[in-house]
């Protein structure tokens, strides 16, 4: 923590603690114009916990140039195969996240963004990069 921006702290810890336990409300918070900044250093955590919300976090994000940087964040997470849920499941133990939805939520986020073309064409870039292996083909 930093003591010389008290307002600072007080708000990205705000916005961490509450992107992790509640991430919806988290959403419709970060989406005020004053909490730019927080919404900035914040929304990568909300995110993590819901990668369904990545397209409206982006929308809710007027700065081109922070979603990139949100997006940035986001990507190389929803790729990674660290699972919360050690628990056996119907499904098997330690199943792996469902890689072609957050593939799929992330891809509709950065057509939304209103960064440019070129930018977006890097982020789908390094979209297919870290996402490489892990999608099923269906042909």
């Amino acid at each position: 923590m930093n003591p010389e921006k008290p307002d600072y702290n007080r708000i990205h810890g705000m916005g961490r603690q509450l992107a992790t336990e509640h991430p919806q409300e988290a959403l419709e918070i970060l989406a005020r114009e004053e909490y730019a900044d927080a919404r900035r250093a914040n929304l990568s955590w909300l995110l993590i916990e819901d990668f369904s919300l990545t397209p409206d976090a982006i929308a809710a994000t007027p700065e081109a140039s922070h979603q990139v940087q949100i997006l940035g964040d986001v990507i190389r997470s929803a790729a990674s195969n660290h699972v919360k849920d050690f628990m056996p499941t119907p499904e098997g133990p330690n199943r792996l996240p469902n890689f072609q939805e957050r593939y799929d939520d992330i891809l509709e986020a950065i057509e939304l963004g209103t960064h440019s073309d070129k930018q977006k064409e890097r982020l789908q870039v390094r979209l297919e990069k870290e996402f490489q292996g892990k999608l099923t083909s269906e042909e």
